[in-house]
């Protein structure tokens, strides 16, 4: 059963458009209040978020945008935005918001109920609007356009290397403009090779901005220091090993960070230990145990206007103070 929450501080429309989504085999929660529904949504991570985006109080784009940047609810969930505005410059703002889609009122129940199993079900719908092939709204962001030659680079960079233009690459070239019956006299095969890839570099360098040509200029000096493609290597071959490259550095970086290892402690010397009353031991712990709770209380949406809170606090804040009048005072190194 897909999980989806209900955002309008509309009463009536909320509880008419919940009522409805129910029925379909939606499990759903209503949030009244933006703030509400920020709270709830990142405590249950719901499928989907259906987001009203008239507010009178707040603005439903930059909540949206909260909520995305949040690296778990961005992976799990998704957000369906209902407006009345659906203008080029709104769709646009929304999908710099991180909303997955926008759909307009009056609604369509049935094109609804369909694009939010869609949603839950995290098939493919395209965005609401195209922002750029260099706008990063989110994680995992690849910034890949085919209108941008730039995304090649790597694999032309290697293309260009004396072990790819070789003698034998050269011939072919002369054979085929020979074939062609292309005059070809006075050419020297020796000198083509130096010839192709200084015209090749400068096609490179003149398709990117002035950022990058310095680092494409490094990397053409230092190209004898890369590793080098296999005789013939062809376009297939030359992705297969950028693939395979990032790849590694993927399953590398994972290592470190999936990593369980046990860390590695230095016990203390007998001389270098201090004796710690049990209770003291019990006073922390005690206290430490009533502060989780009290920080888990105030996380759950509308709990803050609990009066009870403010004496745990208070209770809390004296628990913290005996700690600290009983913590001893630690002697100096020197000593």
């Amino acid at each position: 059963m897909a999980n989806l929450i209900i955002a309008d501080e509309n009463e009536g429309r909320r509880n008419l458009l919940a009522g409805t989504l129910e029925r379909e085999g939606f499990s759903v929660t209503r949030t009244s209040t933006l703030r509400q529904t920020e709270g709830t949504a990142l405590g249950t991570m719901p499928d989907v978020l259906v987001l009203d985006a008239e507010w009178r109080a707040a603005d439903a784009l930059d909540s949206a945008q909260r909520l995305m940047a949040d690296p778990e609810f961005s992976f799990k969930s998704r957000i369906v935005l209902l407006s009345r505005d659906t203008s080029r410059d709104m769709l646009v703002s929304a999908a710099k918001a991180g909303i997955h889609e926008v759909l307009g009122k009056p609604l369509n129940m049935s094109a609804l109920i369909v694009q939010l199993w869609k949603h839950a079900k995290k098939e493919f719908v395209p965005p609401p609007a195209e922002v750029g092939s260099h706008s990063s709204q989110g994680f995992f962001d690849v910034n890949l356009s085919l209108k941008d030659p730039t995304w090649a680079m790597p694999m032309l960079q290697n293309m260009l290397n004396p072990e790819v233009i070789n003698p034998q690459f050269v011939e072919e070239i002369l054979a085929k403009l020979a074939a062609d019956e292309v005059d070809i006299d006075g050419v020297d095969s020796s000198n083509l090779g130096s010839l192709l890839r200084t015209v090749f570099g400068q096609l490179l360098e003149s398709h990117v901005d002035g950022d990058n040509k310095e680092q494409i200029k490094e990397l053409q000096q230092n190209i004898g220091d890369k590793k080098t493609p296999k005789l013939g290597t062809s376009l297939e071959d030359v992705l297969q090993e950028e693939a395979d490259e990032l790849t590694e550095e993927i399953l590398t970086k994972m290592e470190e960070i999936l990593s369980e290892g046990i860390p590695e402690i230095t016990a203390l010397e007998d001389d270098l230990k201090i004796k710690v009353d049990p209770e003291f031991i019990n006073l922390v712990k005690h206290s430490s145990e009533s502060i989780q709770e009290l920080f888990w209380e105030i996380g759950v949406p509308g709990r803050l206007n609990d009066p009870s809170l403010s004496l745990w606090v208070e209770d809390s804040l004296k628990s913290v103070e005996d700690i600290l009048k009983s913590i001893p005072e630690m002697p100096d190194e020197e000593e």
